[in-house]
């Protein structure tokens, strides 16, 4: 399971231009540190907080609107290319085991993504915000398990935020954290040393898990690493 935003694809020039046009129409100027706390968040999740920041609640569903609209556009105006190796490591899987995409970006925005960066034809399953809660919750990656036909303890997601993670770790997968960040978001989210922690019982509110089968937590530079493709391979039994 491969999550989109700055992971696949770079839309931080997209998703800049749409929250700082947001915030612009609400009266406020984002700064650096408000950025980095918006980062991996959904469109509500994001209105929500620029809310609470620059305008009223009564503004919420407007701000959502508007949000949503400029992600949309900035999208089709910035785009969002491939991030190196993205095209060639899920062309190295495609065929050998079954691939989704759980994002927390709005779907028209996604699939736009997707065909811009040639990589839609890849992935059978396309999760979206709009399909379900948005990470942290678990709920995106284990809907894209359950259409997949797989199960989240036998499955591997590949992330690069700290919002992303968490929901994969609660929903019991196998987690690889991909880019620049990838060891600072492993801190954030209480990782051990060299980058791992046992994979979670739980998730959601009561449901109990049998002891998780997926590896543990790994951090990589970026999606070109050789290492990610053979972890990959090796975590799921697949001959690569």
């Amino acid at each position: 399971m491969f999550d989109l935003d700055g992971l696949l694809v770079d839309s931080a020039a997209a998703w800049l231009t749409a929250l700082e046009a947001t915030a612009a129409a609400l009266g406020g100027k984002l700064t650096p540190a408000r950025l980095e706390q918006l980062a991996g968040c959904s469109v509500e999740t994001s209105a929500r907080q620029l809310v609470r920041w620059y305008g009223a609640k009564t503004q919420l569903r407007s701000t959502t609107a508007m949000l949503r609209g400029s992600l949309d556009g900035a999208t089709r105006t910035v785009g969002a290319p491939p991030l190196p190796g993205a095209r060639e490591l899920v062309a190295a899987l495609a065929g050998k085991l079954p691939m989704a995409v759980a994002t927390n970006s709005p779907s028209q925005a996604a699939a736009r993504m997707l065909r811009g960066a040639g990589l839609a034809s890849f992935f059978s399953v396309v999760v979206t915000a709009d399909d379900a809660v948005p990470k942290p919750s678990p709920d995106l990656y284990l809907l894209a398990c359950d259409r997949l036909g797989v199960r989240p303890e036998r499955s591997l997601a590949i992330e690069d935020s700290a919002v992303g993670a968490a929901g994969a770790l609660a929903a019991g997968m196998g987690l690889a954290l991909v880019g620049a960040g990838a060891d600072r978001v492993a801190e954030s989210l209480g990782l051990g040393s060299g980058g791992t922690r046992e994979t979670p019982r739980t998730h959601g509110t009561s449901a109990t898990r049998e002891a998780p089968e997926s590896p543990e937590t790994q951090t990589y530079a970026d999606l070109a690493d050789q290492r990610l493709f053979d972890w990959i391979c090796d975590a799921v039994g697949v001959g690569c």
